[in-house]
């Protein structure tokens, strides 16, 4: 059976954001200042509109964590941060969570990155 964690920390370690999105302009070798903020400003745009949908159906909806389940170079996590104050993105590949950390201490983020899934945190009605 192929070892698909082991190919995505191969991925990483070669092609971090064309490992997330498999554009041309997103391989390293291509990669300019313009295309990363591109590839980031792609994140923001979808967790725009999906926090969009969730508040048409639910307007209170405000979360107070996120947590970002394969989260890449956190494309998608650094976006959360918008909307939650507290966001932990996982990932297994070790080179994935360098970039995100990279990213995060550029723009000023306070993400937290993990290879492990953090415990739930308890329901506060129990």
């Amino acid at each position: 059976m192929r070892d698909t964690d082991a190919d995505w920390r191969s991925l990483a370690e070669a092609e971090p954001h064309f490992g997330v999105i498999s554009n041309d302009r997103f391989l390293a070798s291509n990669l300019t200042p313009q295309a990363i903020e591109d590839f980031f400003a792609g994140g923001r745009e979808d967790v725009d509109f999906l926090v969009g949908e969730l508040r048409r159906r639910w307007p209170d909806f405000a979360p107070r964590t996120a947590t970002d389940f394969g989260c890449g170079v956190g494309r998608v996590s650094l976006a959360m941060l918008e909307y939650a104050p507290h966001v932990t993105g996982v990932d297994i590949a070790p080179a994935m969570l360098r970039v995100a950390a990279d990213r995060a201490a550029k723009v000023g983020a306070r993400l937290t990155l993990s290879s492990e899934i953090p415990p739930a945190a308890p329901h506060p009605s129990l």
